[in-house]
């Protein structure tokens, strides 16, 4: 009797064990898929952001490099400005300087050029001779 009363209490004891082990089980499993649920609407979070983000980005990329290209192209519009005025001057000059050249008004300023420079090359002369006469009377005195 013994045995059979214990056998009893022991497939009883078994049973509570198996109940309670499906039991936990299932509460494990629940607990997990409720972790995991949570899990993955962070994970999801996460990456929609990080689209955000990206888009946010590459955006800003193109507005900086439109910005850049706007520099740039604004720079060049005026070094083109610069240039064409310049070579329009340059020109004008050229016409200028052969007219005058052709002209007898070019070959008046051309002769009045040759004797400043002429009498300046004589008064240099006469200057360091008076200079010289002036430092040689200083030395006997």
């Amino acid at each position: 009797m013994r045995s059979d009363g214990l056998g009893r209490c022991f497939d009883t004891m078994y049973a509570n064990a198996e109940m309670l082990r499906a039991e936990t089980a299932k509460a494990c499993g629940a607990v997990n898929r409720m972790m995991k649920r949570a899990m993955s609407r962070a994970f999801e979070q996460w990456q929609e952001r990080a689209e955000t983000l990206g888009a946010q980005q590459a955006r800003l990329e193109g507005a900086c490099q439109r910005l850049l290209h706007q520099k740039l192209t604004a720079a060049f519009n005026t070094w083109c400005q610069y240039a064409r005025q310049h070579k329009g001057t340059q020109a004008l000059a050229r016409r200028v300087a052969a007219r005058m050249r052709s002209d007898g008004l070019g070959r008046c300023f051309d002769t009045m050029y040759a004797k400043a420079e002429m009498l300046r090359a004589e008064t240099a002369k006469a200057c360091g001779a008076v200079n010289r006469m002036m430092k040689r009377a200083m030395s006997r005195a």
